[in-house]
């Protein structure tokens, strides 16, 4: 006995074999499918082969992606050093630091007949007379110049010129053994001292010529004070500096001084009082070969330097060594 399903199918094919033109493609389409009765499940190597599996939907991650720029770099600069050509020195100053004073008085006259007017290089001149040992002349020097002019700034440099002119009169009445005449040439330059700080209270070389004239009287106190106040304004003085060291080694000091006299020497190297102050700081600190080799030093400028004498003369007897003092 056929179920139902079966007398369909029974039908439709009595149907397509009366009307092939009509159901054909549709039969032949049931036809290639297979057909299973009710609660059978076919096997999955029976399963239809050609049912389309729905599309499966890929999910990929999102990758970020950074790009990294760098900056440009900023345009290579190219520096040349173009070398200037040093501007010549003044034949009148290389003169004066190779203390060549003679020289340097000639030229420094031929520019007053040009420039008579010029108080700079008549203050030039007084200078160089007094390191040429011509005091007399140097103080006349000073004192027209101070006669003549009303600028405050040239009086200050006169009056302080002329202090110290006055100082280096002093110390050769010293040594002649003019004694009314070293007191009244140190009273001197105290005051043009005191008259250039009056106009000018920081003139680094007054105050240096009061220190000198306080360690002269041996009032130390007063010399470091003044000193003090010279090198505020001009820590780079070489005066200053040796005048200070001096000091130093006044009071017993030469360690301490010793510093104080290289940064002169740095300064300065041809000075000879910078020689003197070195080999006197060795002498103290029993250096006696230090100390020969400086004061020989001074000797070969000035072969008649009585205190570089004195002070080699101990200097070898601290070595024991007697026939080289003689």
């Amino acid at each position: 006995m056929m179920n139902n399903p079966q007398k369909v199918l029974l039908m439709l094919m009595v149907f397509a074999l009366a009307n092939p033109s009509f159901l054909m493609p549709g039969m032949l389409a049931l036809a290639a499918k297979k057909y299973y009765p009710p609660g059978y499940n076919p096997p999955a190597s029976e399963s239809d082969s050609n049912t389309q599996k729905p599309p499966q939907t890929i999910i990929v991650p999102r990758t970020q992606v950074i790009i990294k720029t760098e900056p440009a770099p900023p345009p290579q600069v190219i520096i040349k050093k173009v070398a200037v050509p040093a501007k010549p020195k003044d034949p009148l100053t290389v003169m004066l630091e190779e203390r060549r004073f003679y020289e340097a008085l000639r030229l420094v006259d031929q520019r007053i007949q040009k420039s008579p007017n010029d108080i700079g290089l008549k203050l030039t001149r007084a200078q160089i007379l007094r390191d040429k040992e011509n005091y007399d002349q140097s103080e006349a020097e000073y004192d027209t110049i101070l006669s003549k002019t009303k600028d405050k700034s040239l009086q200050v440099r006169a009056y302080a010129g002329l202090g110290l002119t006055h100082m280096s009169q002093a110390l050769q009445a010293k040594r002649l053994g003019d004694d009314n005449e070293f007191q009244a040439k140190q009273v001197a330059a105290e005051t043009a001292f005191k008259h250039a700080l009056a106009i000018n209270p920081n003139n680094t070389q007054a105050w240096t010529g009061l220190a000198q004239l306080a360690l002269s009287k041996e009032r130390y106190t007063e010399a470091d004070t003044a000193i003090k106040r010279a090198l505020k304004h001009a820590p780079n003085d070489i005066r200053a500096l040796m005048t200070q060291s001096h000091l130093l080694l006044e009071q017993k000091q030469p360690e301490e001084a010793l510093p104080v006299i290289f940064k002169a020497k740095q300064l300065d190297s041809r000075e000879p009082q910078v020689n003197l102050l070195l080999g006197r700081s060795y002498l103290d600190m029993e250096r006696f070969d230090d100390a020969i080799i400086q004061l020989q030093q001074v000797l070969d400028k000035n072969p008649q330097h009585s205190d570089a004498l004195k002070l080699l003369s101990k200097a070898y007897e601290g070595k024991l060594r007697p026939d080289d003092a003689e």
